[in-house]
């Protein structure tokens, strides 16, 4: 049975709990979105303009695969 993704507040809280939930150091992760380090950081720290729906929908679907497959 999957679990519920629970509802976070913005893109840099979903970037966490999916990195967190795949167990991706920043690099890994900036590999797997074809992104640098540095931008990973950036969204995590809310300093990118990555905050639109798109990319929220992106990280929650990542994020509920990444619970579901551990």
């Amino acid at each position: 049975k999957g679990r519920t993704v629970p509802r976070l507040k913005s893109v840099a809280d979903l970037m966490r709990a999916w990195r967190a939930a795949a167990g991706l150091t920043r690099e890994q992760a900036g590999t797997a979105l074809n992104l640098s380090p540095r931008t990973i950081e950036d969204i995590e720290h809310g300093r990118s303009r990555a905050d639109d729906a798109l990319a929220r929908a992106g990280l929650e679907k990542m994020l509920g695969d990444a619970q579901n497959s551990r």
